[in-house]
């Protein structure tokens, strides 16, 4: 938000994981309803237990195996920080993404059913070429670690709300009217954890006529620009354009 200030300097404390002891594990179990966790990136992995997120990944058969990271020459400038992707779609979970690639934790909230709808766009959206690897989740979701929590549940949310004080980052484009009623707006969540940066998308912004519409790619970035207007041949109708190319450049 354009009135929360962003220069707080962040100390990194070192990888840090969501559930540190058996102990702690079971007690987060016995108090939430509503949850599943998953480490898929394929919309056929299985959804796995806590002790599976935590301790391992999850191979193509659903088998957990031991997570192996790549030697490096020395940490990644975001190691130790956590990042919380509570969002959909694409800019919001793109900006995540970059911020994983850097090192940072990145844990994505998703509701229960289907989860992100991005996890289903290869099959829904015409522009992506047809292909058995879910590119373009792979594209925006690697990297992050996938908690499934449903958000209306008054358990579930408190468990929700132990997550975000271990949290620096919180990103988020769920609309307005949607973040209110979850308490996913800043000051909601700032009563959790008041040192948590908020990062909010929106198509049109937060205030304004058009606040509460929500904003895609080819409406709010390409149509609204003039650029789909300027993107055609003399006497054509306005080109359409491959998905997520505004959504992309944005996060």
């Amino acid at each position: 938000r354009p009135a929360r200030p962003s220069g707080r300097k962040v100390t990194p404390q070192g990888p840090r994981k969501l559930i540190a002891t058996t102990a702690a594990r079971d007690a987060l179990r016995r108090h939430i309803l509503g949850i599943q966790l998953t480490m898929d990136a394929d919309l056929d992995w299985p959804l796995l237990p806590l002790h599976a997120l935590v301790e391992g990944a999850v191979n193509r058969r659903g088998a957990v195996t031991r997570q192996k990271r790549p030697a490096t020459e020395g940490p990644l400038p975001l190691s130790g920080i956590r990042i919380l992707d509570v969002a959909s779609f694409i800019a919001a979970p793109v900006a995540a993404t970059v911020l994983g690639d850097y090192g940072a934790d990145v844990i994505k909230v998703e509701p229960p059913g289907g989860g992100d709808p991005n996890r289903t766009i290869a099959v829904v959206a015409s522009g992506y070429p047809k292909s058995a690897v879910n590119y373009p989740w792979h594209l925006d979701s690697r990297g992050k670690r996938s908690l499934v929590i449903d958000l209306k549940n008054a358990q579930a949310r408190a468990a929700f709300d132990r997550l975000i004080a271990t949290a620096d980052v919180l990103i988020t484009n769920y609309p307005l009217a949607a973040r209110q009623r979850l308490r996913l707006d800043y000051e909601g969540v700032a009563k959790v954890n008041p040192r948590l940066i908020y990062a909010s998308f929106t198509g049109y912004g937060e205030t304004g006529p058009d606040a509460d519409q929500v904003g895609f790619d080819t409406t709010a970035y390409f149509a609204r620009s003039g650029i789909m207007d300027g993107a055609r041949y003399d006497d054509a109708v306005p080109a359409v354009t491959m998905p997520a190319q505004g959504d992309r450049a944005a996060g």
